[in-house]
């Protein structure tokens, strides 16, 4: 793990003080993390105005109890920021990487990544490429998310794996996932391609085919595709836009819950540099393009897998992810009827249901042993 103020290429005193360093910044962190995390159970939206009254943002004490990484890309050229927060293995049920979904950063996950911790689990997550508070991949306008390929978000995850998570195998033992919408489909696409090395996953939301509605995905591709070979791949997709400050929570797409809502934007308001708007024509064009793909080769998964599903969904077609659960050989789906695309932000009843339920599952398989 790549840890932000060092480098390479210093003296074995260097190294050893460096390493010093770093233990006594994880002891910190370990008992920062048991400071806000003994309480055992997540905070109620009633709760979270006076969380909001005491934190910039809430949760931002707990966000800075993490240890920032970063790590290298796929492909060489960037390296990716991620944050941990790992608790004294002893005490730990094992760690939990959460890949996040399009536009977002990690720094969203405040709240889920707390009540994670106080169920017990270890917390790794890191963002995307072109996105969150990794590295842009393209000039101009730094809100427009960009990917010319979406293999690569795969590579990219298959390299914090290999980089940051599995040298953690060794003390805490456990390695579960929880990926989220665009999330969902990256670690299918990397799964299906790679030996097994979880105990079990999540995937909310998942993102196994966009809704292109009102028009039909075939058309949607094709004009996409088209203005993709026009040289305009790097301009927002019709009808994507910068990041609205002064957006309506009644129009929302993703949550019912109007105080997770609102710290959600609050937080991209306050870390700018994380901000991201919409979607660009050659992302719609390569997620088009990817994602049929990965539905064909759902079946070569073989980590049991859990997906919980949205009931009032705008953003993702559910018809996939129910094809999905029956293409993946282990496989449970959980609808939430009256949940939006943010389950895990969602109101309390939805949230806690969905939470109880990631743990009972992640339980269940403890102890499984992955195998090719």
């Amino acid at each position: 793990m790549h840890q932000e103020g060092q480098s390479g290429g210093r003296l074995n005193s260097r190294k050893e003080a460096i390493g010093f360093s770093s233990l006594i910044r994880s002891l910190l962190t370990c008992t920062a993390l048991l400071t806000l995390t003994t309480t055992g159970k997540t905070i109620s939206e009633k709760e979270l105005p006076e969380r909001r009254a005491a934190e910039t943002i809430p949760f931002s004490h707990f966000l800075d109890s993490g240890e920032r990484f970063t790590f290298q890309s796929a492909d060489g050229i960037n390296r990716l920021c991620g944050v941990s927060f790992l608790l004294p293995p002893s005490r730990s049920k094992g760690v939990i990487l959460i890949v996040n979904g399009r536009s977002e950063s990690w720094l969203k996950y405040g709240e889920l990544m707390s009540d994670l911790c106080k169920q017990g689990y270890s917390v790794v997550t890191y963002d995307h490429r072109g996105q969150g508070l990794s590295p842009r991949l393209i000039k101009g306008n730094p809100q427009v998310g960009y990917v010319d390929d979406f293999a690569l978000y795969a590579a990219d995850l298959d390299e914090c794996i290999h980089q940051i998570i599995l040298p953690l195998r060794r003390e805490y033992r456990q390695i579960f996932l929880i990926a989220h919408s665009m999330g969902a489909a990256v670690a299918a696409s990397q799964m299906e391609n790679h030996p097994p090395h979880f105990q079990a996953a999540a995937f909310i939301a998942p993102m196994f085919e966009i809704n292109t509605s009102p028009y039909p995905r075939g058309i949607a591709h094709a004009f996409v595709g088209a203005l993709q070979m026009m040289g305009l791949g790097s301009r927002y997709a019709p009808g994507e836009h910068d990041f609205d400050p002064k957006a309506d929570f009644a129009n929302n797409k993703i949550t019912s819950s109007r105080m997770r809502w609102e710290i959600m934007y609050r937080g991209k308001i306050l870390h700018p540099e994380s901000m991201m708007g919409g979607a660009s024509i050659s992302w719609v064009n390569a997620s088009l393009s990817s994602t049929p793909k990965i539905q064909k080769a759902l079946g070569k998964i073989r980590t049991p897998t859990l997906i919980l599903q949205a009931g009032h969904e705008q953003l993702v077609r559910n018809e996939a992810s129910k094809e999905a659960a029956s293409k993946i050989p282990d496989c449970s789906l959980i609808s939430f009827p009256a949940s939006k695309h943010e389950i895990l932000m969602e109101s309390d009843p939805i949230r806690e249901e969905a939470l109880q339920a990631i743990e009972r599952f992640f339980t269940a398989h403890t102890g499984y042993v992955p195998t090719d």
